[in-house]
């Protein structure tokens, strides 16, 4: 996905190049201990530093909730 929109809406998205990538980092975030957890996501530093990996920071970011995430790509309209 080039844009995604997440619905609830998360604080932070990571986007990673590969999907084997993604699916590693989301076992570990959802999975390991907490301590594990951060030092995964600071080793992840140069990596997003040299663009490979991409944090995105929504502009309206909900408060986390229960139940489905549904992934959609959002749409670019070009105004005349």
């Amino acid at each position: 996905m080039r844009d995604p929109k997440v619905t609830p809406t998360p604080q932070r998205l990571i986007g990673f190049p590969t999907l084997d990538e993604a699916v590693e980092a989301q076992l570990i975030c959802l999975t390991a201990p907490l301590d594990e957890v951060r030092r995964f996501v600071e080793s992840l530093r140069p990596d997003v530093m040299s663009g490979r990996v991409r944090v995105i920071t929504p502009e309206h970011p909900q408060p986390p909730t229960e139940g489905p995430t549904a992934w959609t790509e959002q749409r670019r309209t070009k105004l005349a």
